[in-house]
């Protein structure tokens, strides 16, 4: 072996060529063989040239860094000529570039002398450690807590709460780093880390005014995407993939909320008691129609694609002034910022197909982003059992104004044609259609126009078409169809103001202007026979046809006014008014709405947070109940909430949340639900479709969550429930259908530098049900002395939910991108979970008529595997 300086030196094993033990890296690492036609796709998505390291031999690599005075020794073993650089390194020093390039094999640096010798990574000693010191900028204890977010050759994630420490066992190389700490300013800072020396960084925090805007006041907010935030984390970033849902659904993950009631097979939830229309979505600031695909058979995903969104925050109760239109929550969902590189995604599974595109240009004052999805279940699914076809394509184009000023142009579309079959014999048919056109296009300005204050200003307008079809033919039973026409238009106009007074300050006040039209075309008719017929008070024959053109104009203004009190206590005040000109003259239409927010520190690592307010909700414009005759809108529902959180975190990443609440409801307008069957397709043409009208309704309950935010390698997190919601009807408390007293949810994630594994759990006690009697004096079924009766609604309980998911996600690193492979399992154990109840007649030995009951099951156990290509 001839070792020379300053050349990187190539030790071959010393054995017959025949036996020589070179390794090769699996064909996914060598240099693709239709380099031709990757070259060509990447001119054809505007790649730029490859940078100066990526995809180039390791071996020459090292042997370059020999004209700088530092060489290398090596075996062909762990280093041979095919194994190629997977990531660009952040580093300049040839040191820290080695130690980056070989990081991403699971390789690594020793020192011998003079010499570095490329060793396996258990087997490396070349590591760095920074050490870290804090202050702060005003008067008092500082930071309670310190959040590190290390990125860069070794990723780590951290809490701490002394001033000063150290971040050991780090690859050489640069990193940034950064810090964050509530009602502080995030601090940021890039450093080289080498095996000779200890950086010291030294990291001193302004009091933060924006903090202060963004600080959760009142309780009840939970980020499921974020990082770990002391004052209303939930999810780390990763789980909103990683849940083990479906399609990592971002919608669905608030399932997995203490408190959210879920039947499992839509992605629509019941929020602490609430109905499952009462939480509003908002799509980077702008109000979501219905975003939901299969809206008449369950709505069973959200239009969202979670690949282009970066968070999900939920407001389960007690939300600021800012928000309005809502008796229960708001669902705030951010867009992924565009990466600075261009990038891409393609991504197929057994639930969709999607790709992804985005980028920056003019020196990052420009950026765009498109994300389109397909899904896939109708060319997997019989066509005896129907064709669910739809899509969705969201993108944005954003362009900065000078130095203050930005605009963008976004729109969110989504098409549906669905096509559901129950029975398909031409004697007894029951199936469905539904096509929906939702397409929504929003302007956004973005201003500071000054240090303190701001203004943010949308312009949108969103049109959505739904058309549902459906018939029913079963001749001893049941002959009818429904022929059902919507569409709904809107203009709008939103502006914000934030103005940051002082660093104790900050106001928040802003109006929204709406101006919609909607047009309604329906017409259903229905002949029952034979033991449908014999219900009590359902007439035989039925026929609506309905043709009417509502319109509306809709107006708010909200203001807010958060103060901090010392460094331990903040308050919020906030006040909202609604109008809407559709709803009826004797209410006018005006809601006023007060809110109060507020939070103290008990410590440094407890807070109490409290929330009251008043709350309403309009009837919309395309929610008009013309399926079951009604021809004319409500007045607003009101809620009033009251909510106490208490939350502490303990040293080893333990966070502990206590949070009861009591939600009263009242002005409610009359609904209508099936007794025994949700699921049908043509629910308003059943004889067990029936009205309900409560004078007011209650909701209570209380909610503990404990949770570990450690991205790597463990999180976990557990929550219990125990609530009610009822409805209180002549005088009378009767229980929700979607109450459930008890409710168990929890998780873990492993992460791994190549696996990650997800099992998530949830279970509830059942949700109530409605028993069936059959009363006849004699005769055959149908003769007048004959009459199916329902008991009293909501007496009995179904048996109780429960099911366990898991997923398990492979990445592989190579030359052209990052592969992504993932099966996930939902319904692991094929519970056969209860969700609706069938009664039907039949006859005993002795010819006696009895009504049979059969409890229907919910989602099956369902298995879904893809891959996404990331380069």
């Amino acid at each position: 072996m001839d070792i020379m300086k300053p050349r990187a030196v190539r030790q071959e094993s010393i054995m017959p060529c025949a036996q020589r033990s070179t390794m090769k890296l699996p064909a996914q690492h060598r240099p693709p063989t239709a380099s031709l036609a990757l070259l060509l796709v990447m001119v054809a998505l505007g790649a730029t040239a490859a940078p100066p390291y990526l995809g180039r031999p390791i071996a020459e690599v090292l042997e370059s860094f020999g004209a700088e005075g530092v060489s290398f020794l090596y075996s062909s073993n762990l280093v041979p000529s095919d194994l190629r650089v997977l990531h660009e390194p952040r580093s300049d020093d040839p040191l820290g570039v080695a130690s980056e390039i070989l990081a991403a094999h699971n390789l690594g640096l020793t020192e011998a002398g003079e010499l570095f010798l490329v060793v396996r990574s258990d087997q490396a000693t070349l590591r760095g450690s920074i050490r870290v010191a804090l202050t702060h900028g005003e008067p008092g204890p500082g930071p309670v807590a310190t959040r590190i977010d290390l990125t860069g050759p070794t990723t780590r994630s951290t809490s701490f709460v002394d001033t000063e420490f150290d971040l050991t066992d780090l690859v050489p190389g640069r990193y940034e780093l950064v810090a964050s700490a509530i009602l502080y300013q995030p601090e940021t800072v890039t450093v080289e880390v080498t095996p000779n020396a200890i950086p010291r960084v030294l990291l001193r925090f302004e009091p933060a005014v924006p903090p202060l805007e963004e600080l959760t006041v009142g309780a009840s907010r939970y980020d499921m995407t974020g990082d770990f935030q002391h004052s209303n984390a939930y999810f780390n970033r990763a789980e909103v993939e990683y849940l083990a849902d479906l399609g990592g659904d971002p919608v669905r993950a608030m399932h997995r909320l203490p408190g959210t009631a879920a039947d499992g097979v839509s992605a629509r939830s019941y929020v602490r008691g609430g109905d499952n229309d009462e939480m509003i979505y908002l799509l980077d600031g702008m109000r979501l129609t219905d975003p939901f695909h299969a809206r008449d058979f369950q709505s069973v995903f959200s239009t969202i694609d979670h690949r282009a969104i970066s968070s999900v925050q939920v407001y389960a109760g007690g939300f600021p002034a800012r928000y309005g239109d809502s008796l229960s929550g708001v669902m705030l969902i951010e867009p992924r910022t565009p990466d600075a590189r261009l990038h891409h995604e393609l991504g197929l599974s057994t639930l969709s197909a999607s790709a992804l595109t985005s980028g920056t240009f003019n020196k990052g004052q420009g950026e765009w982003l498109a994300s389109i999805r397909r899904g896939t279940v109708d060319l997997l699914l019989d066509p005896k059992r129907g064709k669910p076809r739809y899509g969705s394509l969201y993108g944005h184009f954003g362009v900065q104004l000078g130095r203050r000023s930005r605009v963008s142009i976004n729109g969110l579309v989504s098409e549906d044609d669905i096509l559901a079959i129950v029975t398909n014999d031409p004697e007894e048919q029951e199936r469905s259609r539904s096509n929906t056109d939702n397409g929504q296009f929003w302007i956004k300005f973005e201003t500071d126009w000054t240090d303190k204050l701001r203004s943010e200003t949308l312009i949108s307008s969103a049109r959505f078409k739904n058309s549902r079809q459906g018939v029913e033919n079963d001749p001893a039973e049941i002959v009818g169809y429904v022929d059902d026409v919507r569409t709904l238009d809107v203009n709008g106009l939103k502006q914000e103001w934030t103005w940051l007074l002082s660093g104790r300050q900050v106001m928040n006040w802003g109006f929204e202007a709406e101006k919609s039209s909607a047009a309604y075309r329906y017409s259903s008719s229905v002949d029952l026979f034979g033991f449908l017929a014999s219900f009590e008070g359902v007439s035989p024959s039925v026929r609506r046809d309905t043709v009417i053109f509502p319109t509306s104009r809709t107006h708010s203004l909200h203001v807010s006014d958060r103060i901090s009190f010392g460094s331990s206590a903040v308050a919020e005040f906030g006040l909202r008014w609604d109008k809407q000109t559709h709803l009826p003259t004797e209410s006018g239409g005006n809601q006023i709405s007060p809110r109060l927010g507020f939070l103290y520190q008990l410590g440094p690592r407890s807070d109490v947070r409290a929330s009251w307010g008043r709350y309403f909700q309009s009837q919309g414009l395309l929610q008009l109940q013309v399926e079951d005759g009604i021809r004319e809108f409500f007045p607003a529902q009101s809620a009033e909430h009251y909510i106490v959180s208490f939350e502490h975190r303990l040293r080893n990443d333990l966070v502990f949340r206590l949070e009861t609440y009591r939600k009263t409801l009242s002005d409610l307008r009359p609904r209508h639900e099936n007794l025994f069957d949700s699921l049908s397709l043509l629910p308003e043409l059943q004889p067990d479709r029936v009205r309900i009208a409560p004078g007011r309704a209650e909701s209570t309950g209380v909610e503990l969550l404990v949770s570990r935010d450690t991205l790597r390698p463990l999180s976990w997190w557990a929550s219990y429930t125990l609530s009610r919601a009822e409805d209180v009807v002549s005088g009378k408390d009767i229980p929700r259908s979607w109450d459930q007293r008890h409710g168990l949810a929890g998780g873990v994630t492993w992460s791994g530098s190549k696996w990650v594994f997800t099992a998530a759990a949830n279970y509830h006690t059942g949700w109530p049900t409605t028993e069936l009697f059959l009363l006849t004096a004699g005769g055959p079924v149908g003769n007048a002395e004959t009459v199916t009766v329902p008991g009293e609604r909501n007496t009995l309980r179904l048996g109780s939910y429960s099911r366990v998911d898991l997923r398990a996600e492979r990445s592989m690193e190579t030359a052209t991108g990052r592969f992504r492979f993932f099966v996930e399992t939902t319904n692991l154990l094929e519970r056969a979970n209860p969700c609706c109840v069938e009664y039907d007649l039949e006859h005993a030995a002795d010819g006696t008529p009895f009504v049979a009951r059969e409890v229907g099951r919910g989602l099956p156990r369902v298995v879904s595997a893809g891959v996404r290509w990331e380069f």
